[in-house]
C-alpha cells in the first residue's frame, strides 16, 4: 500500500503532467466539445461522435459523475482546474489539488488516448547543462517537482546506478523518461515564450529589421559612437534606434524611397543628438585611399582591386609613420593650440 508521502509525490507528478498539457494548449484544453483543430485531427480515426469526444472526459466529484468541459488555468493563470458541467449550465471549476490520484490518473489516460500527451519518439535523449539551466530558470518549482524526481529515478535505473525497484523493463523506463523530458521541455518553452514573446517593432520582417539594425550599428561603429563606458548602454541605444527606424518606416514603399539614404540620414541625426564619450584607446583615421585619389595623381585604376588598395594603403602608412608622421603631428598640434605639460 502506498504511504502518504508517496501519494503526495504521485499527485504532484500527475498534476505536473496535466499542467504541461494545458500550458501546451495556451492555457485551455476543451475536453467535452472538440474544437475545430481536434475535429480535423481526429476526423479519420472514428473517435468523434458529431462534435463531441466519444467518450467525453468524465470524473467523479461529490459522489456524482460529471463531464469535464475543459482543463484550464484558474483566473490567477497558475492553478490548473477542471471546468465541470454543472446543472442548468452553471459551470464551475474544481482545482486538481482536490482530486484523488485515481481520478488524476483517469484524466491522464484520457489525454493519452486522444494524443494530447506527446509521443516519446520526438523526445531528446540527453539533457545538457545548458538545457537544464534553461528549464530551471523557466520553471522555478523545477527542483521540487515529482516528475523531475521521477525522471532522476528513471535515469539512475537506465545508467545502472542504485535505484528503487520501479517494476519497469529497460525499454519501458527509457520511454517514460523520454516522455517526461519532452513534457518538461515543452512546459519550459511555453513559460519562456509567455514571459518574453517574440515581437518585431512595426510591420517589418525579421530580415528587414536585422538589416536596419546592422546598418545603424555599422555607422555608429564607424563614427566611434560610445555614449558611456558601459558597452551595454551602446547596444541598448542602437537597438532602440533600430526599433524607432522600423516603426517610422513600417509602411514605407522602398520602391519610392532610397533605403540607404533614409538609414544614413536617420543614423547621422541620432549620432548628433547623443553625446559620445571619448574612448582613451580609440583610433582615428588620418586619411583614406580610394581609386579617385589614384586617378587624381594620374594612375590607371581599371585593374585595381580592393585588395590592391588595402596593400597600397598599408605601404603608405608604413612610409608615412617612418618619415614625416612626427613632424606633421607636432605641426598640427601647434596650429590647433594643444599644449604640452610643463
Amino acid at each position: 500500500m502506498k504511504n502518504k508521502e508517496t501519494l503526495e509525490k504521485l499527485r504532484t507528478y500527475q498534476i505536473g503532467v496535466i499542467r504541461s498539457v494545458i500550458a501546451g494548449r495556451k492555457g485551455r484544453l476543451g475536453t467535452y466539445c472538440a474544437d475545430e483543430a481536434d475535429c480535423n485531427r481526429l476526423a479519420d480515426t472514428g473517435s468523434l461522435d458529431e462534435e463531441y469526444y466519444d467518450p467525453p472526459l468524465t470524473i467523479k466529484h461529490d459522489g456524482l459523475y460529471r463531464n469535464v468541459i475543459a482543463l484550464e488555468f484558474h483566473s490567477d493563470g497558475q492553478r490548473p482546474v477542471c471546468l465541470m458541467d454543472g446543472e442548468d449550465g452553471d459551470d464551475f471549476p474544481v482545482s486538481l489539488d482536490l482530486l484523488s490520484t485515481d481520478t488524476l490518473q483517469s484524466i491522464i489516460e484520457w489525454l493519452e488516448e486522444y494524443g494530447f500527451i506527446p509521443s516519446a519518439d520526438a523526445a531528446p535523449q540527453t539533457t545538457s547543462d545548458l538545457t537544464e539551466d534553461f528549464v530551471e530558470r523557466c520553471l522555478p518549482e523545477y527542483p521540487t517537482r515529482y516528475d523531475v524526481f521521477r525522471l532522476g529515478e528513471l535515469q539512475n535505473l537506465l545508467d545502472g546506478h542504485d535505484a528503487p525497484e520501479l517494476g519497469l523493463k529497460r525499454d519501458e523506463a527509457a520511454a517514460e523518461r523520454d516522455r517526461l523530458q519532452l513534457r518538461i521541455y515543452a512546459e519550459a518553452i511555453a513559460a519562456f515564450m509567455k514571459r518574453q514573446p517574440v515581437a518585431l517593432p512595426g510591420n517589418v520582417s525579421l530580415r528587414h529589421y536585422a538589416e536596419a539594425l546592422v546598418d545603424i550599428a555599422y555607422e555608429a561603429g564607424r563614427k566611434k559612437f560610445r555614449p558611456s563606458d558601459n558597452s551595454r548602454d551602446t547596444a541598448a541605444t542602437i537597438i532602440a534606434w533600430g526599433d524607432e527606424f522600423s516603426r517610422q518606416h513600417e509602411d514605407t514603399d522602398w520602391t519610392e524611397k532610397e533605403y540607404l539614404d533614409e538609414i544614413c540620414s536617420f543614423t547621422a541625426a541620432k549620432l548628433r543628438s547623443v553625446p559620445s564619450k571619448g574612448d582613451p584607446n580609440a583610433e582615428f583615421d588620418i586619411a583614406f585611399l580610394n581609386r579617385k585619389a589614384l586617378e587624381r595623381h594620374g594612375y590607371d585604376t581599371a585593374t585595381i582591386t580592393d585588395g590592391d588598395l588595402q596593400e597600397l594603403a598599408g605601404r603608405m602608412g608604413d612610409y608615412y609613420c617612418n618619415s614625416s608622421f612626427s613632424e606633421h603631428l607636432y605641426k598640427a598640434c601647434s596650429d590647433f593650440g594643444l599644449q604640452t605639460p610643463e
